[in-house]
């Protein structure tokens, strides 16, 4: 589990065992020793001997076959040649006879086949014929067999090795000196050493030459043959989750130039790797007497999953998986739920770690030990450390005393769980596409065992427990906390220590606490009941909406009051669908209606109107909470002084943020009719939902709302406002406003001569920019955006381009010099340049 660097000789066990691309001359060299007629069809008897000496006639087609396919079964030429040497026979020369000339040849050679009953003789031309081969290579063999030698390949051969045999060792030396870690995943089956992330094969080529003499000195290629075909190392992937401080101390070191502060960094990375690596040692061991399991959230997945790229700015669902897993990463279990069930916090883990402990055996055992991450919200933390207290002390075996829950070092992490998702994500890679529950449970099930919430499983509200037991102090910088039962008076013990292997630590009993009663047990967390979110209260009034239809006919500029008169109708039901339509003061209405983007749309500017409305900030909040209070329940008659005093504050609060956070902390609606309700499970029951609904109504109007409009809907709008019939203003119309404007603005000028008015310059601010939208047709926003430099940086058609202006006519420099230019910041933040009539000009 750790990473400690590995020297590349220690671990290395050959070569990479790459398979060897045949090349073109191996290739070549394969097709001139195969069977080039292996059906004889020009395969011609070249004689027609039937002597005594030779008895080629004989000889026939088949066994021609048969000897020619074992021949040519290897595609070897010294391995042909092995095998003609069956077939050829030298033998002594027997009767010389005298001739002036002096032969050289001592031997005969002769040339046999075999068929499958006898052994024929046949003569140099045939032989040739039969196997396909030339004189010369007869030749070759007949001399070798003369001299009692095999054939022998004597072309070619390398001569240089022996001349480079020095260069490769020294190569071998150096990379045998490098330094590596093993991968997490494969080191049983395979044992390559990796080298850091930021290494390749040319940057090591390089430094061994910078290193080493010019004598020894090695091309790319050559360092590369040594590199695959000598050993078996690769390179690292770049790390994506490193431990921040061994990153900072590597970075300090690498800069440090002060050998004792050198010193100094050095044994602080010491003694943290060590640290770390402690976690490990921790995990490794298997005492007899205890069972080991580690625990781990994993990453979020999407639901529907797809490979579509639209989908990912579209509303997922977020699937989450919890798995605990024995410390063999085998069999693990998943509890899975999504994110419209229930959140990912210390709830939801402890319930799970709840259920995963009461289905062990634990035979034989008296200790448990568990292993997680660091993680505050999910893992350390009191919530979960209670519900271990409270397992332990009621409901855990008799053999089991003691649970310990060990946490690694930060950034050194790496838990059999990982290895457990790593299976489970390699099996989502090949299956893109999963688009309900069922799918993801089937995949999660080729892995381990799957437990559904709600099905399976449930939640507990964890977090009451913190009435039972007292808070633990310290958690947050602690390495292992053990929780101990004492059989003699049945009490819990907590020891929290700050390092793995010290034994002084902090200790939390619960000495001064009861012990659980049956009013303590954990209660289920209904859903319907408890909503910590907005998200919460929509998906439960979403659960209750009917298929009833109540329409909703509002103009823009009264949504409230159109919105009230909807609501105080006798047939309206708030669990109805809700469908919206838009129209003017004359009546004339919009082309959309539906639940989609009218609706929202509604919603979202009633929700504005109420958030900016003067209904809930200062004394009209205060009546407002008032008559809301007593609208709840008019039979409340008994008010005590505590309360009204509590009711009163609240005319001092001025916004509902101050509002919510009273309200919440101290409880100020559980005057919800305790005083003439007379049984108390009644009276918990009436507090209870009073504070929710007070709850839920200060959420919904604090909580900031987007409305979310997909691609389709918004080419829609696009499309209706494209369509709508607009009137274009006449040319009458504009040269009246045009000159009305110029008037307004010299009006407002003249006066401003004389003596400062701010009416006159509100009046020539409006008419200056109203004359530049309309000639430069801007929108007003634009217009809004204008800076004092950017009016300062006016030019004229002549300072910007004088030839352009040299070649105008004398009218059409008349009408260039009536104009300046200066640039302004358009749609999208791009500059746009607009035009002004020199008259604006001071």
């Amino acid at each position: 589990m750790d990473e400690e660097d590995i020297i590349v000789n220690e671990g290395n066990d050959g070569s990479r065992r790459r398979k060897k691309k045949e090349s073109k001359r191996e290739s070549s060299k394969r097709t001139r020793y195969a069977d080039q007629d292996p059906e004889l069809e020009n395969f011609r008897r070249p004689c027609n001997h039937n002597g005594p000496t030779y008895e080629c006639a004989k000889v026939e087609m088949e066994d021609i076959s048969r000897i020619r396919k074992d021949f040519y079964e290897e595609v070897d030429k010294i391995r042909q040649d092995i095998k003609l040497c069956h077939f050829i026979s030298v033998m002594p020369v027997k009767r010389h006879r005298s001739t002036r000339e002096i032969k050289q040849r001592n031997a005969t050679v002769a040339y046999l086949l075999k068929s499958r009953k006898t052994t024929m003789r046949i003569c140099k031309t045939f032989f040739i014929a039969v196997f396909g081969v030339t004189n010369q290579r007869i030749a070759t063999v007949s001399k070798a067999l003369e001299e009692g030698a095999v054939p022998k390949e004597r072309r070619g051969g390398d001569k240089i090795s022996h001349k480079i045999a020095s260069k490769k060792e020294k190569v071998r030396s150096f990379i045998g000196q490098l330094r590596g870690k093993e991968s997490h995943y494969n080191r049983s089956k395979s044992k390559r050493i990796y080298l850091s992330a930021n290494l390749s094969v040319a940057k090591l080529q390089k430094l061994y030459n910078r290193k080493c003499g010019a004598e020894y000195r090695v091309s790319y290629d050559m360092f590369r043959n040594v590199f695959i075909n000598d050993f078996n190392i690769g390179f690292s992937s770049p790390a994506s989750d490193v431990c921040s401080k061994c990153t900072r101390l590597q970075q300090q070191l690498k800069h440090e130039n002060d050998l004792e502060k050198k010193k100094e960094i050095i044994i602080e990375y010491r003694i943290h790797r060590k640290r770390a690596n402690t976690f490990f040692e921790l995990a490794r061991e298997n005492p007899d007497n205890t069972i080991s399991f580690c625990f781990d959230l994993q990453q979020v997945q999407p639901l529907p999953r797809t490979p579509i790229g639209d989908a990912f700015y579209a509303h997922q669902i977020s699937w989450y998986a919890f798995c605990c897993v024995s410390m063999t990463s085998r069999n693990p279990t998943f509890y899975v739920w999504t994110e419209d069930l229930a959140g990912r916090g210390a709830t939801q883990i402890g319930s799970a770690l709840m259920h995963h402990l009461d289905g062990l055996n634990f035979d034989g055992k008296h200790c448990i030990r568990l292993f997680c991450d660091g993680c505050g919200g999910q893992n350390k933390n009191s919530h979960i450390i209670h519900t271990l207290m409270y397992w332990l002390k009621n409901k855990s075996p008799e053999n089991i005393s003691e649970i310990i829950i060990t946490f690694p070092v930060r950034g050194h992490s790496f838990l059999p769980a990982d290895r457990a998702f790593g299976r489970v994500e390699k099996i989502l890679r090949q299956n893109p596409i999963v688009t309900h529950k069922k799918e993801y449970v089937d995949l999660y099930s080729e892995v381990g065992t799957v437990q559904s919430l709600g099905s399976d499983w449930k939640l507990y509200d964890i977090k009451e427990l913190e009435k039972t037991f007292k808070k633990i102090k310290g958690i947050s910088e602690c390495k292992r906390i053990s929780v101990k039962k004492f059989e003699t008076n049945n009490k819990v013990n907590v020891r929290v220590l700050l390092n793995h292997n010290l034994k002084r630590s902090n200790k939390v009993d619960d000495e001064s606490l009861p012990v659980f009663s049956s009013s303590h047990e954990v209660i289920h967390i209904e859903h319907e009941e408890e909503l910590t979110s907005v998200k919460d209260i929509l998906l439960k009034i979403q659960r209750n909406v009917k298929e009833d239809i109540t329409y909703f006919n509002v103009y823009r500029r009264e949504i409230f009051n159109c919105s009230i008169r909807t609501l105080k109708r006798k047939e309206f039901d708030p669990y109805n669908t809700i469908n919206v339509l838009f129209s003017d003061v004359d009546g004339i209405t919009e082309g959309a209606i539906g639940v989609g983007g009218p609706t929202r749309e509604m919603f979202r500017l009633l929700i504005d109107y109420l958030r900016d409305s003067q209904l809930f900030v200062g004394e009209n909040l205060y009546s407002a909470i008032i008559n809301g209070i007593e609208n709840c329940e008019p039979s409340y008659s008994f008010i005590d002084e505590d309360i009204a005093s509590k009711i009163k504050h609240i005319e001092t609060l001025y916004n509902l943020e101050e509002i919510n956070n009273y309200i919440m902390e101290d409880q100020i609606f559980s005057i919800a009719g305790i005083y003439h309700i007379d049984q108390p499970e009644d009276r918990a029951r009436v507090m209870k939902d009073k504070m929710k609904d007070a709850k839920n109504f200060i959420k919904l109007l604090i909580e900031e709302l987007y409305i979310n409009v997909n691609r389709n809907v918004a080419e829609s709008q696009m499309q209706i406002k494209r369509r709508k019939h607009v009137e274009l203003p006449i040319v009458e119309d504009k040269k009246l406003l045009r000159s009305y404007t110029i008037t307004k603005r010299d009006s407002a000028f003249e006066k401003l001569l004389i003596e400062y008015d701010n009416d006159a310059w509100l009046t020539l601010a409006e008419s200056t920019l109203l004359s530049m939208q309309i000639f430069n047709r801007r929108r007003p926003g634009e217009l809004e955006r204008i800076l004092i430099a950017n009016f300062s940086n006016h030019q004229t058609i002549e300072s910007t381009d004088r030839d352009l202006f040299k070649s105008l006519s004398e009218a059409n420099k008349t009408i260039a010099n009536k104009y300046m230019r200066f640039e302004i910041r358009g749609k999208l933040n791009r500059t746009v340049s607009v035009l002004i009539d020199n008259n604006m000009l001071p």
